[in-house]
C-alpha cells in the first residue's frame, strides 16, 4: 500500500482566509495616527514624560514673560518641590547628586559605545544590528532633569529681586563704601581673636562638616523667618567625596536641583567651606542669581551664634569690599587696610598658598565657560562675573543695618 501525501491548502486569490487578511492589512494602512497610537501603548512613559515636557516648556515661557507669576510659582509651588526633593534626599548623609551623576556618566560611556558598535555592525552589513536601547533612557533622563528645573528652580531667576525685596538698591558714594569697609575691619578685628589658626596661617573649624553644616542651616531657618520671600524650611549641606579633584574645577560647592542637595567641596580652607555651604543653602531656599546667593550668604553667616561662621562670612565678602574700595581711591584704601589684623592677611596669604596647585589646568577654564553660558542663558548676563557683584547689596545692607542714624 502506498503512503497517502498529505493534503497541502493552496491559498488562490480566492481564498477567503487570503481575502480577510488583505482586508484587514489595508484597513490598518489607512487608520490615520496608527503609528502614534502604537508608540503610545509601547512607550506609555516614554510618551507620558514628553507630554509633561511640553506642558514645562509652556510654563517656562509663562514665567519668562510674567515676573509676577514666577514670583508666585517660585514661593507657592516650586518652594514644596524643592522641600520634598530635600527631605527624600536628607536621609542619605551622602551627596545623592553625585552618586546619580557618577552612575549617569559611566552610564552614557557604555551607551555611545553600544551605538559606534551599532554603526559599525549597520556599515558592514550585519542586520542583526539592534540600536542600543540605553539611548532612549539618556534622552529620559535628560527630559526627567529639564523638568525637575523648570519646577523646581527656573521661577527663582525670573522673580523679584533681593534688592527690591529688602529695599536696598540704589547707588553707593565713596564715603558709604569706606565707612562699611571700616565696619568690616572692625568686625573682622574683634572676629579673628576667636578664632583659631594653624602654623601656615590658615583658620580652623574646630567641628565636624556635620556639626557646622546643622549650625549653618539652624542660621538659614532662623534669617529665613524673618522674610517671607526665603523658604522657611530646609536641609543642611553634604559633604562631596571626590572634593579633591573637584577643586581643579576651582567650585567650591553646587546646588543640585534634581535632588534638592546644597553640595560642598571640602578640599577649600574652612572658612571657605562654611560661607560656600551657606551660598549653597541660598540657592536651596529660592535664590538662584550667585550675587544674590552669596548677600544672602553673608547674612546667614552674621546671623549665627558661632564665632567661626560669622568670621568665614566676613573674611570672604571683606575681600570683595576692599578690591572696590581700592578701585575707588588707592590712598584712602590703604589708609583704612592698614588696621586690618595681620592674621586676616595670613589667612588670604595661605588661601592663595593652598591654591597655587589648582590654579591653571584646563578643567576650571572648561568649568568656567559652561558655568558662564549656564548663567547667561538665565539672564545673568554678566555671567561669572556675578559672582563678585555684591558690593552694591552688601554696602546698602549694612549701612542701612548697622551705620545709619
Amino acid at each position: 500500500m502506498s503512503p497517502q501525501l498529505p493534503y497541502i491548502h493552496d491559498p488562490g486569490s480566492n481564498d477567503p482566509l487570503m481575502i480577510m487578511n488583505k482586508k484587514k492589512a489595508s484597513k490598518i494602512k489607512k487608520q490615520p495616527g496608527k503609528p502614534i497610537t502604537l508608540f503610545i501603548k509601547r512607550r506609555p512613559v516614554f510618551f507620558s514624560l514628553i507630554c509633561f515636557s511640553a506642558i514645562c516648556a509652556v510654563l517656562y515661557a509663562v514665567m519668562a514673560y510674567n515676573r509676577d507669576f514666577a514670583e508666585w510659582f517660585s514661593s507657592q509651588a516650586a518652594s514644596k518641590v524643592r522641600w520634598t526633593l530635600g527631605a527624600v534626599m536628607s536621609v542619605a548623609p551622602f551627596s545623592v547628586a553625585e552618586v546619580l551623576t557618577l552612575f549617569f556618566c559611566v552610564f552614557t560611556v557604555f551607551v555611545l559605545i553600544s551605538l559606534i558598535v551599532y554603526l559599525f555592525r549597520v556599515i558592514f552589513g550585519d542586520a542583526r544590528a539592534r540600536f542600543p536601547r540605553g539611548f532612549s533612557v539618556i534622552v529620559m533622563v535628560c527630559l526627567v532633569v529639564l523638568d525637575l528645573f523648570v519646577i523646581t528652580f527656573a521661577p527663582c531667576y525670573r522673580r523679584v529681586s533681593v534688592e527690591e525685596h529688602l529695599g536696598i538698591g540704589g547707588d553707593i558714594d565713596e564715603d558709604k563704601l569706606f565707612n562699611v569697609l571700616d565696619w568690616f575691619i572692625d568686625e573682622l578685628n574683634t572676629s579673628c581673636e576667636k578664632v583659631t589658626y594653624n602654623e601656615r596661617g590658615a583658620s580652623l573649624c574646630l567641628t565636624s562638616f556635620a556639626a557646622l553644616s546643622s549650625k549653618i542651616n539652624n542660621a538659614v531657618d532662623s534669617l529665613c523667618s524673618k522674610y517671607d520671600f526665603l523658604q522657611n524650611k530646609g536641609f543642611r549641606a553634604k559633604p562631596v567625596m571626590l572634593s579633591e579633584p573637584w577643586t581643579y574645577t576651582h567650585v567650591s560647592g553646587v546646588y543640585t536641583f534634581f535632588t534638592g542637595e546644597s553640595n560642598v567641596n571640602i578640599n577649600y580652607p574652612d572658612y571657605v567651606i562654611a560661607y560656600s555651604a551657606a551660598h549653597e543653602c541660598a540657592h536651596q531656599r529660592g535664590v538662584a542669581f550667585e550675587n544674590e546667593a552669596n548677600f544672602i550668604a553673608l547674612l546667614v553667616c552674621l546671623e549665627s551664634d558661632d564665632d567661626f561662621i560669622r568670621y568665614a562670612g566676613l573674611c570672604d565678602v571683606y575681600s570683595t569690599i576692599a578690591n572696590s574700595a581700592y578701585k575707588t581711591n588707592k590712598d584712602r584704601y590703604y589708609t583704612a587696610a592698614a588696621r586690618l589684623n595681620k592674621k586676616i592677611s595670613g589667612e588670604y596669604s595661605a588661601f592663595s598658598e593652598f591654591f597655587k596647585k589648582y590654579e591653571k589646568n584646563i578643567y576650571a577654564e572648561t568649568a568656567s565657560k559652561i558655568n558662564d553660558g549656564y548663567l547667561k542663558s538665565q539672564g545673568q548676563q554678566s555671567g561669572v562675573v556675578s559672582y563678585s557683584l555684591i558690593t552694591k547689596m552688601t554696602v546698602n545692607y549694612i549701612y542701612k543695618t548697622y551705620l545709619a542714624e
